[in-house]
């Protein structure tokens, strides 16, 4: 009985965390300069992060509407075999970053350069990041922890992959 009981109470702390991984698009075209797709190097990096969230229990993705985004976040959506989510990385990120905190699920975000700063900010509730990525900056990833239980935390971790 004990054992039933500590296994409640472990897969219930357990579920009081969200983790948010988002990351800029990868390396992209430079024509056409309306929408790009990704170049070699950008689909090499978009199979990485394939392989990094393999083991994360992704249960949502997000991109912007961008082809560039779509083919960064494609490779993982096809190898968990999720669909990939639009938002608008122009709109109120306010009504994303609400909805992304209401949500309990596991969730990989791509955006922009200009855009990734407001939703790292949103979701840690601080100013994470101070500045928009440079433009050569492909290489980030970046992890939001959310703890609900037993006190309200969130952990900001950056990797380059």
């Amino acid at each position: 009985m004990k054992n039933v009981i500590l296994l409640c109470l472990l897969v219930s702390f357990s579920s009081c965390q969200t983790t948010y991984y988002v990351v800029r698009h990868a390396e992209k075209a430079t024509e056409p300069r309306q929408d790009p797709p990704l170049t070699k190097a950008g689909e090499e990096r978009a199979k990485r992060l394939k392989g990094l969230m393999a083991n994360k229990r992704i249960k949502q993705i997000y991109s912007s509407d961008y082809v560039r985004t779509k083919e960064t976040a494609r490779p993982t959506a096809e190898a968990l075999n999720l669909t990939i989510e639009s938002y608008n990385p122009g709109g109120s990120q306010e009504v994303f970053i609400d909805q992304m905190k209401a949500s309990k699920k596991n969730t990989l975000i791509v955006g922009h350069s200009n855009t990734i700063r407001y939703v790292i900010n949103g979701l840690t509730e601080t100013e994470t990041l101070k500045q928009d990525l440079e433009d050569s900056e492909y290489s980030n990833l970046f992890i939001i922890k959310r703890k609900r239980f037993p006190k309200k935390k969130r952990v900001f971790e950056r990797l380059e992959f």
